[in-house]
């Protein structure tokens, strides 16, 4: 913790209920997930969608990630913080890779919901 009060342009947030997250996401240049697994990247979706630059992993992780969002992510290996670092550099240093507007569309709570409840349903069978 006492390396990030020397990081200014970081912001380090406990906590922040999910109604406010919009908010944060709109005055946010990049989200990260460099993650080895997420279920679904909603969060990233979400992020993507109020105009910040992703970052996700570069391999299939059963989030989906290139099937949502095609090329819009900046991609990392999550196993090399060298790999993670340069993604955020050029993510941050980057153009906000826009969504386009059928994904926006799309990409809403019912769709990952129905999504989701698709999987859990085949694997119940």
């Amino acid at each position: 913790m006492d390396e990030l009060k020397t990081k200014t342009w970081v912001k380090y947030i406990q906590k922040v209920e999910y109604e406010q997250m919009p908010s944060y996401y709109k005055q946010a240049k990049v989200c990260v997930s460099a993650s080895w697994f997420e279920t679904t990247g909603l969060s990233l979706i979400e992020a993507a969608i109020c105009g910040c630059n992703v970052v996700a992993p570069d391999f299939d992780t059963g989030a989906r990630i290139k099937e949502y969002l095609g090329d819009i992510p900046y991609f990392c290996d999550p196993n090399d913080v060298s790999s993670i670092k340069e993604a955020v550099v050029a993510a941050y240093t980057g153009k906000v890779r826009q969504i386009p507007g059928h994904l926006v569309e799309e990409l809403t709570w019912g769709r990952m919901a129905q999504d989701i409840l698709t999987v859990y349903n085949g694997l119940v069978k």
